[in-house]
């Protein structure tokens, strides 16, 4: 009879330890299948964060690029400047040698017109001479 006791309470045991494995099981699939939409939500959540960043970074490099934009044209502004500084010196320079070519073409054109007389003035001296 003792026996047959202690079988049925263990018979309680088992079944009352089944019943319970059972309820855990649904609790953990319960538990599974939150954390599996809690999982989707967070996805979802650290794909809109991705997003949020890439747009942000894409801003910033625009505003980079913009401000970088902005610094060249403002060099190609002082480049431009220097140019026509370089320019109109040039300018000058070449007028400058132009006119000392023309002015010494003329002396030495006048040079040449002295001489030229000089050695006529001779020529005819000596002719007078003899």
């Amino acid at each position: 009879m003792e026996i047959k006791a202690r079988m049925g309470a263990v018979d309680h045991l088992r079944e009352m330890l089944s019943t319970s494995v059972a309820a855990v099981r649904v609790d953990m699939e319960h538990g599974l299948s939150a954390v599996r939409h809690d999982m989707g939500g967070i996805r979802s959540k650290v794909e809109q964060v991705a997003e949020d960043v890439a747009i942000k970074v894409l801003r910033d490099m625009r505003k980079a690029l913009e401000d970088r934009q902005a610094q060249l044209a403002q060099e190609l502004g002082a480049l431009g400047g220097q140019l026509a500084e370089e320019e109109a010196a040039r300018r000058t320079g070449i007028d400058q040698l132009q006119k000392w070519f023309d002015q010494n073409q003329a002396d030495q054109k006048v040079r040449r017109d002295a001489a030229g007389c000089t050695w006529l003035a001779s020529l005819t001296c000596a002719r007078a001479v003899r």
